[in-house]
């Protein structure tokens, strides 16, 4: 397909590190098309091992719980531009913001079951997201939440974000594994249910650590990441009216131990969707 872009771009440029377009195509079908720029290590390559790594997210099969990549095209010498499925809803994190209070049990609950189903999927075929957060998760209009930014391979050659959704053993430099996007699963279910962000002061840093202190930490991806490895920061709570059902999972999921956190499959069991 031949896409043609957006005049402007339809996010805050503010808020993302690279620029982001509705496209269309000739027959009128949308997509979304985000301009990224390459890494130093990138430029060291040649087209055709960029390409490769490429090619690697064009081969995902089509999953009702992951944003489909459409279709790339390289930039020379230091960007590449991906066109993605058009979800309507926008990210998990704009729609937050616009509903404003804390999202419904039942939505919560049936979208961590859809979330799960994404992983088991990618981690079926080997694949590590290694990136779920807030804007990595798309709504569509029909509420189903959507897993993107999966960027496989290519992740070292592209330049994005580090978040806080992050698990300690990777805040202390250990690669990211399916157990570290199963951690980063419960951060996120942990701030839907708590309607904000998911750490704390942990009993180790001093008694006078501010909310204010924590959201300036929260801020800076490097004194974040010491903080966890400094053992300064621990998740917040489980709200007391969440179900046993999704505390069982929270519990599974923020397990200290990698080796302790089930697998994305086997959380499926649990039926998190299921109403009681």
């Amino acid at each position: 397909n031949v896409w043609k872009r957006s005049l402007n771009p339809i996010e805050d440029p503010s808020t993302e590190n690279a620029p982001v377009y509705m496209a269309i195509s000739a027959t009128g079908t949308l997509a979304v098309l985000k301009v990224y720029q390459l890494t130093d290590a990138a430029a060291r390559l040649s087209r055709a091992e960029v390409d490769a790594a490429l090619e690697e997210l064009m081969g995902l099969r089509v999953n009702d719980s992951l944003v489909q990549y459409l279709s790339y095209c390289y930039v020379p010498p230091h960007r590449v531009v991906l066109v993605m499925q058009y979800v309507p809803g926008g990210t998990l994190r704009e729609m937050k913001s616009r509903y404003g209070r804390k999202l419904p049990l039942t939505a919560v609950r049936r979208n961590v079951a859809s979330m799960l189903r994404g992983l088991a999927h990618l981690h079926g075929r080997g694949v590590i997201h290694g990136r779920l957060c807030p804007e990595n998760v798309m709504v569509g209009v029909e509420g189903r939440w959507r897993l993107k930014g999966m960027l496989l391979g290519a992740a070292p050659l592209i330049m994005h974000q580090e978040t806080y959704y992050v698990s300690p053993e990777v805040a202390a430099g250990g690669a990211k594994t399916a157990a570290n996007d199963v951690y980063a699963l419960g951060l996120l279910l942990l701030a839907m249910l708590t309607d904000s962000h998911p750490w704390q002061w942990s009993a180790n840093a001093a008694l006078d650590r501010s909310r204010k202190e924590l959201d300036s930490l929260l801020a800076d991806s490097t004194a974040f990441r010491e903080a966890l490895r400094n053992g300064l920061l621990t998740p917040v709570p489980t709200p007391a009216d969440t179900d046993e059902t999704l505390r069982t999972v929270l519990e599974a999921c923020l397990r200290t131990a990698p080796g302790d956190r089930p697998t994305a499959l086997r959380l499926q069991e649990l039926r998190c969707d299921r109403t009681s």
